[in-house]
């Protein structure tokens, strides 16, 4: 009988004790408190608290998914607030937009490119994870990558910073994907008008050769 009741014990113990730690474990998975009230604060009608709850979540360490996703889906609405608060932050933001651009949603992915691209005007290092999304596979994303990067043009002459992008397309016009082949050849064009004297002006001036 002892041993009876020791085996129907031991399943009840186990039973009890997984159910603990999924518990516990669901638990650790939720947000904190504070960062809740943050996710929430982005939908503030006054922008300066969403620009400082967006700042604010950017600090935070191993932010949650639905975090991630308030932050990068306001600037869909044109919500300028957020936006400036992750391009401000630059580095300690990036982990956001790349993991929005990795998401499964191509409105979210198209949000952070947009986001993305702002960074890389600022951070031309952030250049090559743009180029990377040349080959999303959803040709609305992929064909925005490469008007982002039209931000490296003023009037129809390339910036400074062209000349740091260039060697960078002319690698990917030489990838073995050809939507990245694309991409870049596309990306070309925003950075200098089609007009082959436009064209010509850039190469000598800034840009080198396009090939």
């Amino acid at each position: 009988m002892r041993t009876r009741a020791a085996l129907v014990l031991v399943p009840l113990a186990l039973g009890f004790s997984l159910r603990a730690a999924a518990a516990d474990d669901s638990s650790h998975n939720a947000p904190p408190p504070q960062t809740t009230n943050l996710i929430e604060q982005l939908n503030d009608p006054n922008p300066r608290r969403r620009h400082e709850a967006a700042t604010a979540l950017v600090s935070v360490k191993r932010l949650p998914p639905e975090a991630i996703a308030a932050m990068v889906r306001l600037p869909i609405v044109n919500d300028p607030s957020a936006q400036k608060a992750l391009v401000e932050a630059g580095e300690r933001a990036i982990t956001v937009v790349t993991a929005a651009i990795d998401g499964p949603d191509p409105q979210l992915r198209l949000a952070a490119l947009h986001l993305l691209g702002a960074m890389a005007k600022r951070r031309p290092k952030f250049w090559p994870l743009v180029i990377r999304v040349f080959r999303d596979e959803h040709a609305d994303v992929a064909l925005s990558a490469t008007s982002e990067f039209s931000r490296l043009r003023v009037g129809d002459r390339p910036t400074p910073d062209a000349a740091l992008v260039v060697p960078l397309l002319r690698q990917a016009l030489r990838d073995s994907d050809p939507k990245v082949r694309m991409g870049a050849a596309r990306a070309f064009a925003q950075i200098a008008p089609a007009k082959e004297d436009r064209q010509g002006s850039c190469a000598r001036d800034r840009c080198g050769s396009w090939r």
